[in-house]
């Protein structure tokens, strides 16, 4: 394989791993948008379903933004190792000259603890917009009750 198919490839996977990655967001940003919005209107029979169906689709996404970015680190340290050679000129290659040369062995699991959070993060938010009553604390604002943390804020600040 010459360099120049080298960069492409390179090139190639990362822009794949970005948009499988941008798609995965997308999907973690809707469950969260849908969580807000309908969240205490569903029963638990209508929640359960909900949950089950996002976790499939996160699952299968999940799956493709991993297999992206370990295909894509994979190229990263083929270039790595040929960049090494002397015979070659990709030594321009981020692979080749970065400081850090086990960066690209350890992507993936920087990306499988990105995943995780992300759907633990999404799982949540549904939980607590389910449980948390967000109409009695607009009602408060909007009458100028203060809660409790902010009343306690408004205390520290005047001197009280």
């Amino acid at each position: 394989m010459s360099d120049f198919e080298y960069s492409v490839l390179f090139v190639s996977y990362l822009e794949a791993a970005n948009v499988v990655f941008a798609n995965y967001m997308t999907l973690v940003f809707a469950m969260m948008t849908a969580s807000f919005f309908l969240a205490r209107k569903l029963t638990w029979a209508m929640s359960a379903v909900l949950l089950f169906v996002y976790s499939l689709t996160s699952l299968n996404m999940s799956m493709g933004v991993y297999s992206a970015f370990y295909d894509f680190s994979g190229i990263g340290m083929k270039i790595r190792e040929v960049g090494q050679l002397p015979d070659t000129n990709l030594g321009w290659m981020g692979p080749v000259i970065t400081s850090d040369p086990t960066f690209l062995e350890h992507l993936e699991l920087v990306i499988a603890v990105m995943l995780i959070a992300g759907y633990v993060s999404s799982i949540a938010f549904f939980f607590i917009v389910k449980f948390h009553d967000l109409d009695a604390a607009e009602e408060r604002k909007s009458k100028g009750k203060p809660s409790a943390t902010e009343a306690e804020s408004y205390s520290e600040g005047a001197g009280v």
